[in-house]
């Protein structure tokens, strides 16, 4: 039986434009081959439209806060 999942794309905030530009571009895939392939799937899955990446500022970045 297959468990069925509300089709939502999922929202990441990220204060990274590195990260983002490298999940987002495909092209720049062959100059990252030390990046794992798991990292890669993020891609893939923002393709899909499973994932969406938003940028925000450090300061609301509350992954990095004191």
């Amino acid at each position: 039986k297959e468990i069925s999942l509300p089709e939502r794309t999922i929202v990441l905030h990220c204060n990274s434009r590195s990260a983002i530009c490298l999940a987002t571009n495909a092209m720049l895939h062959a100059h990252t081959k030390h990046i794992a392939a798991l990292y890669r799937s993020i891609g893939h899955m923002i393709e899909d439209g499973l994932i969406s990446l938003h940028k925000i500022s450090t300061i609301q970045n509350l992954a990095d806060a004191p």
